[in-house]
């Protein structure tokens, strides 16, 4: 595959993983009161309903855990995971052509400033301010694309290879989809840590910061994970801050 090819297929990748972060985002939101709150439970009790809704408490957590860990799949051009995007962009051609955009885009403020003030200016002085504006962009440029590269693929290889992300992955693999996986026959047999409580909401924000990195490294673009999450959390209670049990038996 040649470096433009690898670009372009890890645009769309990466446009792509942050359309399934909304998605995490709103399942986390509903998590958030189903599981982390007594609201709706407080509202059933002991009662021959209250095994319908701890499996459907089940059923919302686990939804969120295998939504979490499928984003970060082996590389697999079928997925658009973030190891994938990773081995995508892992190429020095590939980087370089990345951050020469940036460098465009970046440069772009010179090229406008010019034009709208080349009758301000005389020429020497309307050349000082462009060359401070050159300077500042490199730098900026320079600067942000170093650190979304930073937090994009190296807290992702990271995060790929933490006891955090196998210990929630092992979970999903054991208890989720332990009857799916039919190249991995064996997995019973492997060493298992479980999950502690709190691991899987640390992976999240971080997979969202390393979602947001890659975006920024590819796309020239980001999104306000923090905002993202709280508008989930918004939904969720418009949702079931209205919902009220009756006739519970």
């Amino acid at each position: 595959m040649s470096s433009a090819e690898r670009v372009s297929l890890a645009e769309k990748k990466a446009s792509e993983l942050w359309r399934f972060i909304g998605s995490l985002a709103q399942t986390h939101g509903n998590n958030q009161i189903v599981n982390a709150t007594d609201r709706l439970s407080s509202q059933i009790g002991r009662s021959y309903a209250a095994h319908a809704f701890f499996d459907f408490q089940q059923a919302i957590l686990y939804m969120e855990l295998a939504k979490l860990t499928a984003l970060w799949d082996r590389p697999d051009l079928g997925k658009f995971s973030i190891p994938t995007v990773i081995a995508l962009i892992d190429e020095p051609k590939v980087l370089r052509i990345l951050y020469r955009r940036r460098l465009f885009e970046r440069l772009e403020l010179e090229r406008v400033f010019r034009r709208n003030h080349r009758e301000e200016f005389a020429f020497e002085e309307l050349q000082q301010h462009c060359h401070v504006i050159r300077v500042g962009a490199i730098e900026a440029a320079r600067r942000s694309y170093r650190k979304q590269l930073r937090i994009g693929m190296g807290v992702g290889r990271a995060v790929m290879e933490s006891k955090r992300l196998l210990s929630i992955r092992d979970f999903r693999d054991r208890y989720i989809a332990h009857n799916l996986d039919a190249d991995d026959p064996g997995i019973a047999a492997r060493p298992y840590t479980a999950p502690k409580f709190g691991q899987e909401r640390r992976l999240l924000m971080t997979t969202c910061r390393v979602t947001d990195a890659l975006n920024g490294v590819i796309r020239g673009a980001g999104f306000q994970f923090e905002s993202l999450l709280g508008d989930g959390k918004r939904n969720a209670g418009y949702l079931w801050d209205g919902c009220r049990f009756t006739a519970i038996q």
